[in-house]
């Protein structure tokens, strides 16, 4: 039986055009969907010659690994999303999720799935990894406090909109906040699973909220001289 993998999915899209992509990605029965506000860095002769827009939306989404290829597909059909400096959309593995993102993702209990790739391939080769940690908006000091105890460095927040909360509200027959804080932490392999248990963990023992936690491999790190000592 094949094995249960999840991927990040990424989308960089025009300001304003979040919502389309939610509409898509939620007809392929994606639960968990985040947007963040960026902006295009191209310098701005280059922009105003090939027509292209500064301010971005930023769609996170996580996706049962068997629907990536559909749902760019469909994507770019419905979007017209191959166009030159309209966009770009990617995918990366998860070295590690919690219990809950599994749930919402796939639809099964962690406990009792039989076929979960908790890793990808091992990964021995990264030594370091990104910690993405989603609660609601005000827990941020909260989660990275707790991150802090389990050994982390240090991390940055930003701040993100819930997507297709509906429907995780009722699977999960709980309230959820729209507003969001992102916390990013890089970290030592080693130090990952306990950082994110402790940010879980903390959240729902003060707030009695959820977090919702996975993390990233990192193939090169540059410019932070504190991780890794």
């Amino acid at each position: 039986m094949k094995e249960s993998t999840i991927e990040t999915f990424f989308v960089i899209i025009d300001r304003g055009k979040a919502e389309r992509i939610s509409d898509i990605l939620t007809e392929h029965d994606v639960k968990m969907q985040f947007v963040c506000l960026g902006e295009g860095t191209a310098p701005p002769n280059l922009r105003s010659l090939l027509g292209l827009e500064q301010e971005k939306d930023v769609i996170i989404s996580l996706v049962p690994a068997e629907k990536v290829s559909d749902i760019m597909s469909d994507i770019k059909t419905k979007t017209k999303y191959d166009k030159a400096g309209k966009g770009i959309m990617f995918t990366m593995p998860i070295t590690g999720f919690n219990a809950l993102i599994f749930k919402i993702v796939t639809g099964e209990d962690i406990r009792t799935a039989q076929n979960i790739k908790r890793e990808v391939n091992e990964m021995e080769e990264f030594e370091k990894e990104l910690i993405i940690t989603i609660v609601s908006r005000g827990n941020a000091d909260l989660a990275m406090e707790a991150a802090k105890q389990a050994g982390a460095t240090g991390g940055t927040m930003i701040r993100g909109r819930g997507m297709g909360i509906n429907d995780v509200e009722q699977l999960l027959m709980i309230k959820i906040q729209p507003e969001k804080d992102i916390l990013l932490i890089v970290t030592e392999k080693a130090s990952k699973k306990a950082i994110m248990q402790a940010m879980c963990n903390v959240v729902a023992e003060q707030t009695g909220e959820r977090a919702f936690s996975f993390s990233l491999p990192i193939a090169e790190l540059a410019g932070i001289s504190s991780v890794g000592r």
